[in-house]
């Protein structure tokens, strides 16, 4: 929502639209509602500054907050992910913010309108598959290393239920019975 007055960057306009670029975000407006020259807005100069509110959507550590807008300007604060900052305007790729009670700039690329999801580890949990031992006979060897002479770690029966974080080279990384190790794919 644009108020009177605010300067916006017209990029084109047809069929009574214009698209343009206000306040750091993209968008179309009526072109009847835009003039060349600045109205008089009505409201007292002491307006306060428009803010937006964002989070910070590092994937992983945190981010740096700045003094000025330059990636070698001394770090005020380092913000991790999710932290919610105020946007006081963006310039440049940098945007000047308040966060943690401080004033400086961080990089918008970092910045989201959205939170982001804030689980323990940013990292996207491995994709792990259940399988079961299915010997004919005797147990399967767990090893600590996917080679035939590494040292066994547990002897698994058939039936088992082993998780699988992956396979390589017909060898499976697994878990089995809370242990880590890796067994024959076959």
């Amino acid at each position: 929502k644009l108020s009177k007055g605010t300067q916006v960057t017209v990029y084109s306009e047809s069929k009574g639209w214009a698209k343009i670029k206000a306040n750091g975000k993209e968008g179309h407006v009526s072109t009847k509602y835009l003039s060349t020259t600045k109205p008089g807005t009505e409201s007292t100069p002491s307006t306060p500054e428009k803010t937006t509110t964002n989070y910070v959507n590092v994937s992983s550590g945190t981010l740096n907050m700045r003094k000025s807008g330059t990636e070698s300007a001394g770090i005020v604060a380092k913000l991790s992910r999710g932290t919610q900052v105020t946007v006081y305007s963006e310039s440049n790729g940098w945007a000047k913010i308040k966060a943690d009670g401080k004033d400086g700039y961080v990089s918008t690329k970092y910045l989201s309108t959205t939170k982001p999801e804030t689980e323990s580890t940013p990292s996207i949990p491995e994709k792990t598959t259940t399988k079961y031992v299915n010997v004919s006979s005797g147990t399967l060897n767990m090893r600590k290393s996917g080679t035939e002479s590494a040292s066994i770690v547990a002897k698994l029966s058939r039936g088992t239920q082993v998780t699988v974080y992956s396979e390589s080279n017909g060898w499976a990384k697994i878990k089995a019975d809370g242990k880590d190790g890796y067994v024959s794919t076959k």
